[in-house]
Parts: C-alpha cells; sequence; structure tokens
C-alpha cells in the first residue's frame, strides 16, 4: 500500500525499495507456502501421534507434490519436509522423487 492509501500490486518477489514500513508490503506467495508447510507440521503430528487414516498421509503426499519446488529464503520446501519426517522419525512409504508443479521461488 503507498502511503497516499492506494494499493499496488507487485508481480514477483518485494523489492528493497518496496520493503518499508510505511508500505506495508505483503508477499501473499510466501504467506501461502509457509500457511502450507504449518499443515504439513500439523498433519505430520496427528500421524506420529498415532492418528494415521490414508486421508492425512494422501494431505503429507499432497501438500510435498504442490509445493516441493518452492523455497523459503533459500530453503527447499521439500527438504524441509524431509528434515521433519526424519525428526519425527517416521516412514511415511513416500520418499520417492514426487512429482512437483513447475518450480516456483519465493
Amino acid at each position: 500500500m503507498e502511503q497516499d492509501g492506494t494499493i499496488r500490486y507487485l508481480d514477483g518477489e518485494i523489492r528493497n525499495e518496496d520493503d518499508i514500513d510505511g508500505l506495508s508490503a505483503v508477499d501473499g506467495g510466501l504467506i501461502e507456502t509457509c500457511d502450507q508447510l504449518a499443515a504439513y507440521m500439523e498433519a505430520l503430528l496427528s500421524v506420529e501421534n498415532g492418528v494415521r487414516p490414508a486421508t492425512l498421509v494422501e494431505a503429507l503426499d499432497s501438500i510435498v507434490l504442490r509445493y516441493g519446488n518452492r523455497s523459503l529464503a533459500g530453503v527447499s520446501f521439500e527438504e524441509l519436509t524431509k528434515a521433519l519426517r526424519r525428526s519425527a522419525n517416521l516412514d511415511l512409504g513416500h520418499d520417492q522423487e514426487p512429482s512437483h508443479d513447475p518450480e516456483v521461488s519465493l
């Protein structure tokens, strides 16, 4: 949002000149990816605690397939999910290479 209250939409990443307190810049793609990472973590914790319906495991797969090629501040979303699975010591039976949507970097 500009200082006069008008909203300006940006294509791509927020540039340094747009990332100032007075403009209230928001990176929607980053927020969406973080939200999906939180959903992944919540589902993974449920599985770790014994709640393991097929739909929940499928949801974990779906999140990785959709967001796996994105990155958060230079960190691979897929690598984050792999690290989370390892730390939870879970074998969900889907460690093969997924087929991702086209690469998106945030």
